[in-house]
């Protein structure tokens, strides 16, 4: 047995013989791919609305109880939920009103399972593109918080506070990725999945909205929604080491040199990266539009010019943003130039 997204104990399936639930995200198990909504809901509600429905109350946690009106929190009005997209109410349901704990659930916004008092659950595999605010209960929150941690070099002082992780959601760019890796297949190419960071400018207060913004400025956003886009190569950075690519590494602190952040917070993405075949060099290259041939990228190791590891992807493919970090950290100022 698991536990989905929502931290609902699930376990068997409704649908097909699973007996179980298996799942290291809690969107879909593992084992016969039907959603979480799907299997057996073991986590008894707090509270059971009365037959007359009236509004319910979503907590952080993902309990309900009835909306007695006497908690100091306003109503969320149905058409701000109904306007809202499927990654803020829909989704976890807590938190979007107003930066707060909790929100307030009409019916039909609730989980149409017979019984079930939880936000409506969607299922990310289905959205265009999607933002997910991870739940810090989660091992996967965990997990990425840990790694944040880690990967952040000790002589940079200590690592930030991380207030938010959000899971990244975008079909088209899976597609694009996993076409990328069967081409590295076919060419007798390594398809290892790495993960590295990707600093970069946010825009939007992020943290309140729990959903993409529109800004032209924001690189968040911006990649997340529609991946690395060659046309927006050496916008924000002119001395490029290693030519016209992607640039990323395996240290969030080497990261945070290239954020720029907003409404105090600053963020950076940790994406999924199909490297291929390295070209290791420790020199700057700057004439480079394109690894030399026979190689997928370029991975400059520390020595000669370089105190941090870092990787350049010259194809837009190659990668694929899976989290959005959000953290504080000395102010809102870009620090690299």
């Amino acid at each position: 047995m698991a536990k989905d997204c929502q931290g609902t104990l699930r376990g068997a399936c409704a649908v097909c013989d699973c007996r179980t639930f298996v799942s290291d995200k809690g969107i879909r198990c593992d084992y016969c791919d039907h959603p979480a909504a799907k299997h057996q809901n073991l986590t008894s509600p707090s509270t059971k609305p009365p037959s007359s429905q009236p509004d319910v109350v979503v907590d952080a946690d993902g309990g309900v109880e009835e909306d007695s009106g006497e908690d100091g929190l306003p109503d969320m009005p149905d058409e701000a939920l109904r306007g809202a997209t499927p990654s803020t109410a829909n989704v976890f349901g807590a938190g979007i009103y107003g930066g707060g704990s909790r929100v307030v659930l009409s019916p039909d916004q609730l989980c149409s399972l017979p019984g079930c008092t939880r936000a409506r659950f969607v299922d990310p595999s289905d959205m265009a593109v999607g933002l997910i605010q991870l739940n810090t209960g989660l091992a996967e929150y965990t997990g990425i918080l840990t790694k944040f941690q880690n990967d952040w070099a000790k002589w940079k002082g200590p690592c930030p506070s991380v207030d938010h992780i959000f899971e990244v959601y975008c079909k088209n760019l899976e597609k694009s990725w996993k076409a990328y890796k069967d081409a590295l297949a076919t060419s007798g190419h390594p398809t290892i999945v790495e993960q590295h960071y990707h600093g970069t400018t946010i825009k939007c207060n992020l943290i309140r909205s729990k959903s993409f913004c529109s800004d032209k400025d924001c690189g968040v956003c911006g990649i997340s929604q529609q991946g690395f886009m060659k046309r927006f190569v050496r916008k924000n950075i002119r001395f490029q080491r290693f030519g016209q690519g992607f640039y990323l590494a395996p240290h969030s602190s080497k990261c945070h040199d290239y954020t720029q952040g907003t409404y105090t917070h600053r963020a950076m993405l940790l994406c999924d990266v199909l490297p291929g075949k390295k070209h290791i060099v420790q020199t700057d290259q700057t004439h480079l539009v394109a690894p030399p041939p026979g190689y997928d990228s370029v991975y400059g190791q520390p020595g000669g010019s370089l105190n941090y590891p870092e990787i350049v992807m010259y194809d837009e493919a190659s990668i694929l943003p899976r989290y959005v970090i959000v953290y504080q950290k000395e102010g809102i100022a870009k620090i690299a130039k």
